[in-house]
């Protein structure tokens, strides 16, 4: 009977000790579970057994709970899963593993930071986020699952670590929007299979779009080898562009726009962007700015052009609605509304007025009465919000 037991004992990976909720500083409960794995015990979020998590969800580093500090260091398999109103999720830098089928299928789903401390992301984790629009892959990571980012019919570019060495079946098929791929290993990953990329055009199934269209950047020198590597040879855009010695060769510009939330552009450190700002619905543009700083007048026929990028940088574009009430008609038509850094300012405010700020669900965020001039308004977590100053309404994204 002993040995029985040892043998049982032996075969067990991982086993939760005790389930709690705590309730984030921004009104949202997070469910953990405290799990003993492979003899460490380690706290990750889990999902929620009587609900979904929705809107914008901040998992934080620590946690207490009766007493006691938790550091968070996972998300469990199927924590997110079919959260279908999630819209973004902030993931600190103590988390090391991102659980299987972990934010399967959530459709809203925009964008998501995966800092670097991760180094293991299971089968299927980002699976049918049809509204994924951009996503960093930790650069610790040396593999990228099964089916990972399949499904992500909005990613537009994805940038593939140095230290990737395998890369799972289906890992981004479906993803029909991509149109630019970086690899920056200086050997071709492997693949399991070789529909890593397959794209379904429906009526014209070209296994090979992706391939025949999509360029592919790799490390100087590296051409050859990728040209002859398995599936990689597929590619008709080879380009092997990428100096691994220079330190920062890339930077992200972050594009957070109205209620479409925000996206994410890759550039080679010192370009320049050039993006169309139109606008959005019944909202016409407010305010545009670069890293904080008022660009709107530098507006060129709908287009602004960013000087060269340096350094990681955001642009943020705000909209307000067009008022056809004469009695609405004041010097407040002069306000300003801007974000940077996790803060909403409001300025040219030269009547006082009662500021309010909601987030996309409808939730009050802020209720403020304003003096004449600017007023700071700290929110919880990006995501898109709307501010309301007497009878103006704007929208804008963190």
């Amino acid at each position: 009977m002993k040995r029985l037991f040892l043998t049982m004992t032996a075969t067990i990976v991982s086993v939760v000790c005790s389930a709690f909720v705590v309730k984030n500083s921004d009104g949202v409960s997070i469910n953990y579970q405290e799990v003993w794995k492979d003899g460490v015990t380690i706290v990750q979020v889990a999902s929620i057994s009587n609900g979904k998590y929705s809107g914008s969800v901040v998992i934080p580093e620590e946690v207490y709970y009766i007493g006691k500090r938790y550091k968070v260091t996972s998300i469990a398999d199927n924590a997110f899963k079919e959260c279908y109103d999630l819209t973004s999720v902030s993931i600190p830098n103590t988390v090391t593993n991102i659980g299987e089928y972990a934010f399967y299928g959530c459709s809203k789903l925009s964008s998501v930071d995966i800092p670097n401390s991760v180094t293991d992301i299971g089968n299927y984790a980002f699976n049918n986020c049809y509204n994924l629009k951009s996503v960093n892959i930790p650069e610790n990571l040396t593999v990228i699952n099964t089916a990972v980012f399949s499904g992500c019919k909005s990613l537009t570019s994805i940038t593939i670590p140095g230290k990737v060495t395998y890369i799972g079946t289906a890992a981004f098929s479906g993803c029909d929007k991509l149109n630019v791929i970086y690899c920056l290993n200086t050997t071709p990953p492997d693949f399991e299979m070789s529909n890593v990329f397959w794209v379904d055009l429906g009526h014209n199934q070209d296994t090979y779009v992706i391939y025949n269209y999509v360029p592919l950047h790799v490390p100087k020198g590296c051409g050859d080898l990728y040209a002859a590597a398995y599936e990689w040879r597929y590619f008709k855009k080879i380009i092997e562009d990428i100096d691994l010695e220079e330190t920062g060769q890339f930077v992200n510009v972050s594009i957070k726009q109205g209620e479409v939330g925000y996206t994410r552009q890759l550039l080679k450190k010192g370009e320049s962007f050039r993006i169309y700002i139109g606008t959005l619905g019944d909202y016409k543009i407010n305010a545009v700015t670069f890293n904080g700083k008022d660009v709107t007048t530098e507006l060129d026929n709908g287009y602004y052009n960013t000087p060269g990028i340096t350094e990681d940088s955001e642009l943020s574009i705000s909209y307000e609605i067009e008022s056809s009430d004469i009695r609405n008609i004041s010097s407040l038509d002069n306000l300003k509304v801007t974000g940077y850094n996790g803060e909403i300012t409001i300025s040219n405010i030269d009547t006082p007025s009662t500021v309010s700020v909601y987030n996309i669900e409808g939730k009050l965020i802020e209720n403020t009465p304003s003096a004449v001039g600017s007023i700071n308004i700290s929110v919880p977590s990006e995501g898109v919000y709307i501010v309301k100053v007497e009878s103006h309404s704007y929208k804008i994204a963190l």
